[in-house]
């Protein structure tokens, strides 16, 4: 089916077609359903481990992504945030965790094993369990797939920033803590520019497009008066 014509040259043109019918044998029901998976598995850490096992002034929600979550511990470590007359069921379920048999389940296996070598190599690409991604001492969360976080002790940063180019934010001078802090504590917009290059009529161009890259409008939950903790909406 004909979409469009160009002109190359003289004598010399470009046809472009659409194809009149299009065939789709992806079956949509098996994305939706890794979707729908993955947040039932969210929930099931969260139902079974953490609302279960730990002292609920021990740990906050900081964000949460379809396969990642980002918490703030009261503690160094997970396990001093687990209740005390709570770790005693904890440890022995975790005394049957050195064995081959072992998988991610619904009710007590969310997280990496650290019994010997062998386990933890393997465990690391061991579908369903949660493994520590990254630790820091300061996270600045915008909204979904927006964050910046700061670790002082090894004065390290890592940060998300959908659709904005990373490394505009990191050459502007400021950086990028600067910037997600101003949002956060100011609640104002900061723009940014994305630049790179796409083809128009056979050549190579440059673009610039200037956006609201980082906004402290968030829209999925009601942000309460400090501007930092949220409640669900009223649906």
């Amino acid at each position: 089916m004909f979409k469009k014509l160009n002109t190359v040259a003289q004598d010399l043109y470009e046809v472009e077609l659409l194809k009149a019918k299009v065939e789709h044998r992806e079956p949509i029901i098996v994305g939706f359903f890794i979707l729908q998976y993955a947040k039932l598995r969210m929930l099931e850490l969260y139902y079974n481990f953490f609302d279960k096992f730990c002292d609920v002034n021990k740990f906050e929600e900081l964000e949460m992504d379809t396969d990642s979550l980002y918490i703030a511990l009261a503690e160094e470590d997970l396990y001093d945030c687990i209740l005390p007359e709570k770790r005693k069921e904890w440890n022995e379920m975790r005394a049957s965790d050195c064995t081959d048999k072992f998988k991610a389940d619904a009710v007590c296996n969310f997280f990496p094993r650290t019994c010997c070598a062998e386990h933890i190599k393997h465990d690391k690409r061991e579908p369903g369990l949660f493994k520590e991604e990254f630790r820091c001492t300061e996270m600045l969360c915008l909204c979904s797939k927006t964050y910046c976080c700061y670790d002082e002790k090894t004065d390290k940063i890592k940060f998300s920033s959908k659709g904005l180019n990373k490394r505009t934010i990191e050459e502007s001078g400021e950086g990028a803590l600067v910037k997600y802090r101003r949002v956060l504590d100011e609640t104002v917009n900061e723009k940014s520019t994305n630049r790179g290059f796409k083809t128009m009529k056979h050549s190579v161009v440059t673009y610039e497009q200037t956006k609201k890259g980082l906004s402290y409008f968030y829209p999925k939950r009601k942000v309460q008066a400090d501007g930092i903790h949220t409640k669900p909406l009223d649906l």
